[in-house]
């Protein structure tokens, strides 16, 4: 191979390099965006942080399970 070639080889692995890491800067970017929409979410909607997040997931759970259990017991008690 030619000086010329190899030139023109690095400057192809070059750009491929480069669009490489345009494509993963632009997916970080999208992940950075979807992980602060989700933290917004979770304070929003739950009024929690990342941290509480797993207490207030076990919290809701348990309440799920008292509004489950007084649902059948009222179902349980209705005669038809």
């Amino acid at each position: 191979m030619s000086i010329l070639d190899d030139i023109k080889t690095l400057q192809e692995k070059k750009e491929k390099a480069q669009t490489l890491i345009t494509r993963y800067k632009t997916q970080l970017e999208t992940l950075v965006n979807d992980r602060d929409g989700l933290i917004k979410q979770l304070e929003e909607t739950y009024g929690t942080t990342v941290e509480g997040a797993k207490a207030k997931l076990l919290e809701l759970e348990k309440k799920r399970d008292e509004l489950l259990s007084e649902a059948k017991k009222a179902l349980d008690n209705v005669n038809l």
